[in-house]
């Protein structure tokens, strides 16, 4: 879980963002959970727990929403906490900034083993944010970290609303392909459901995305 994000995005708490996970009490139906420290950052919004970047230890992938108060197109930073070696006794997980170059206003996340067809089970994540829909993913050959953008997202509602790229994000199966399509609601908070198809059903790398939009809420005529 992950609290004391502030008021709004906007005036979020600079020393808040803070992430514990709860430790069931198990037969003692009359004990509190017991909250056990993992990291922070400010404007911490969204977290996702998989294997990133190994499958030894539990990784929590923290998605700060902004950078910082009075500061909503700031950019970000995305957080890697690693498990430790005794989940009970540590007071921190070890954190690693992934990225703090290139995501603004993140706020929807889907996470799959997008890399399964490629022979890797290591988990990656769609993101939504001002950028539009990214692939974000871990290179075990390259030992990196690589992003890859499915498409730009809404850019007519940036002048009436002051928000662009995409706000949510889904990944869907047709068929034997499970990530066929991509579903989206545009912009951040937005009124638009788009969906992205791709040039094949092969590897998500290297692939062409077009974008369909499916319906504008509240557009003239409806």
């Amino acid at each position: 879980i992950c609290h004391q994000y502030g008021a709004t995005m906007v005036d979020c708490d600079p020393e808040g963002g803070k992430i514990h996970w709860l430790q069931n009490p198990g037969k003692n139906q009359d004990a509190t959970w017991t909250p056990r420290y993992i990291g922070r950052a400010t404007a911490m919004h969204r977290l996702r727990i998989g294997h990133f970047t190994q499958s030894e230890r539990w990784e929590v992938l923290g998605l700060p929403i902004v950078g910082g108060p009075q500061a909503p197109h700031s950019v970000l930073p995305v957080m890697l906490f690693t498990g430790p070696d005794d989940l009970l006794d540590a007071t921190e997980w070890t954190a690693q900034v992934i990225d703090h170059s290139f995501y603004h206003v993140l706020h929807g996340v889907t996470i799959k083993k997008f890399q399964a067809r490629d022979g890797s089970m290591l988990d990656s994540v769609l993101l939504a944010s001002q950028e539009g829909i990214t692939w974000l993913r871990y290179d075990t050959t390259t030992n990196s970290w690589q992003h890859e953008l499915i498409g730009i997202g809404e850019q007519t509602e940036k002048p009436v609303t002051g928000f662009f790229g995409s706000g949510d994000v889904a990944a869907e199966q047709i068929g034997s392909d499970p990530f066929a399509y991509v579903t989206t609601i545009e912009p951040f908070h937005g009124n638009t459901v788009a969906v992205y198809t791709k040039s094949s059903d092969a590897l998500l790398t290297g692939l062409r995305w077009e974008r369909h939009v499916l319906d504008v809420a509240g557009a003239e005529g409806r």
